[in-house]
């Protein structure tokens, strides 16, 4: 099956592989939390503490051009793999 891959078709997967590795990570990169204390003084005090969350948006936009890559190599080293046309020697 790599032999009928070819070179590109071997590129896309490679494509595939890193640009979802990186979308994952930029995807965790956007997320930060903090966390609040709990209130205990006041009129209406809380009796537990919480944690806020944060998204990222040029993170998330990241993890989404990434993922966009991943895709395209995906669908390269599907066409690869599916084209009786091209064979492993045509990719010279």
């Amino acid at each position: 099956m790599i032999a009928r891959l070819g070179r590109s078709g071997l590129i896309g997967v490679v494509v595939f592989i890193i640009g979802l590795a990186l979308a994952v990570w930029c995807w965790a990169q956007a997320r930060s939390t903090s966390p609040y204390p709990p209130i205990t003084d006041g009129p209406h005090p809380a009796a537990t503490g919480y944690e806020g969350i944060r998204y990222d948006g040029s993170w998330i936009g990241l993890a989404v051009l990434a993922a966009l890559a991943a895709v395209a190599g995906l669908f390269v080293a599907i066409g690869r793999l599916r084209s009786p046309s091209y064979s492993a020697n045509s990719d010279s």
